[in-house]
């Protein structure tokens, strides 16, 4: 019981100071900073700034949670929009473009790293507590070493997904001039550094609880204590309080986002979704379909499963089902329960499939929905089949 509370204070503290991280970012208004750095290394046209908010939104979802990720941009899209003149037939289209590579690229960025998202967490957790065989490969290293690679690929297709979809937007809109970029105020400087510290400590820390056995735990929640109290302390002369905090919070997200928890258990119940995607699971012994056809359509099960109901809901329902049957789909336990815990963390086409999408859909404005669905649909689709092919012939290969 000790150790499982050691292991759990670690990822409740890594939340708090990342929200608290994302709300200086906002106090000392480093959107204007983060989106000169971007134009400056991507250019001003609107298809190379839209992959440079793809990258910028994925790097920081690699070690920041996907949710905190969108917290820290949503400041930044109507600025990205503002850089451009877009005819007014055009406009609710192009902030649909922003705000769908903010969400999309929140969720791939997550992908990366084993601290990307909470499912990420919840995975972890999940394979310690079922032993399953294998885990003792699974570390930080071991994850990057395929998953910096997927987010990238993913990232490329998710702009490529954009151009097509919002082309003639793309087309319409052109840069303005912009002024010069104003030097890095002293609250800015500081909010990098503490960045960096913030990055480096729970990269490492990660590193350490992947690494260390379980008689560690204790000490590494000692650690984790100690570097959040001095990092909150750092962070209170760039103006962060408590109240100022509680009234920035995303309240309309938070809404959706316990609106999804509860609508998940209904429908699951509703649709019998486990014994669904069991059937599914089972059936693959019978059909002479190739391996990757057959993960793809059980990893896109999961998927579309969670653009209606809560992500996390979802995967703890599936993992048992996918574990069981994994060797029928042509990969093991372990890379089975790693490519659902993917799957649940990408939907790209509503507000209730994640954290990350409640919060942003809820906060950035008038969006198209109906384009963002249909597109959100197709990259679920070249997500599925990615990820299957991620599971059958690059994973096995990093984790044995």
């Amino acid at each position: 019981m000790i150790d499982a509370a050691a292991g759990l204070v670690p990822l409740a503290l890594l939340f708090a100071t990342a929200l608290a991280l994302s709300r200086a970012a906002v106090a000392v208004d480093g959107a204007p900073l983060l989106l000169g750095h971007v134009s400056r290394l991507a250019g001003d046209s609107p298809r190379r700034l839209l992959l440079g908010l793809l990258a910028l939104t994925a790097a920081i979802s690699a070690l920041l949670p996907n949710a905190v990720t969108v917290l820290v941009m949503l400041p930044l899209l109507p600025r990205f929009v503002a850089r451009f003149d877009v005819p007014p037939d055009h406009e609710r289209l192009f902030a649909t473009a922003a705000a769908a590579a903010v969400m999309w690229a929140a969720n791939i960025g997550g992908m990366a790293t084993i601290i990307g998202s909470a499912a990420n967490a919840i995975l972890v957790v999940y394979l310690r507590a079922t032993a399953v065989p294998g885990v003792e490969r699974l570390n930080f290293a071991t994850w990057a070493a395929w998953g910096i690679p997927l987010s990238i690929t993913l990232t490329l297709a998710a702009w490529g997904m954009l151009c097509l979809g919002f082309r003639r937007t793309l087309q319409a809109a052109r840069p303005l001039p912009q002024p010069g970029q104003p030097a890095a105020t002293p609250a800015q400087r500081r909010l990098v550094g503490l960045t960096v510290a913030y990055l480096a400590f729970w990269t490492g820390l990660s590193v350490a609880d992947t690494t260390f056995g379980d008689s560690e735990r204790i000490g590494l929640a000692g650690a984790a204590l100690a570097f959040s109290a001095w990092f909150l302390w750092r962070l209170r002369p760039l103006g962060l309080t408590l109240a100022g905090s509680m009234a920035a919070l995303p309240w309309r997200g938070g809404v959706l986002i316990v609106a999804a928890i509860v609508l998940s258990y209904g429908l699951i119940a509703g649709l019998d979704l486990d014994g669904r995607v069991g059937a599914l699971a089972a059936a693959a012994d019978h059909l002479a379909w190739p391996p990757l056809i057959i993960l793809s359509l059980v990893i896109l099960a999961v998927v579309l499963a969670t653009e209606v109901m809560s992500n996390s809901v979802v995967a703890l329902t599936v993992f048992p089902l996918v574990a069981a049957a994994a060797p029928a789909l042509g990969t093991s336990p372990l890379v089975g329960l790693i490519l659902v815990s993917l799957a649940s963390t990408a939907p790209y086409m509503t507000a209730l499939g994640a954290p990350s999408n409640a919060l942003l859909v809820g906060e950035a404005g008038r969006l198209d929905l109906i384009r963002l669905a249909l597109l959100g649909f197709l990259m679920n689709v070249v997500s599925a089949l990615m990820l299957a092919a991620w599971g059958l012939w690059i994973m096995p290969k990093i984790l044995g």
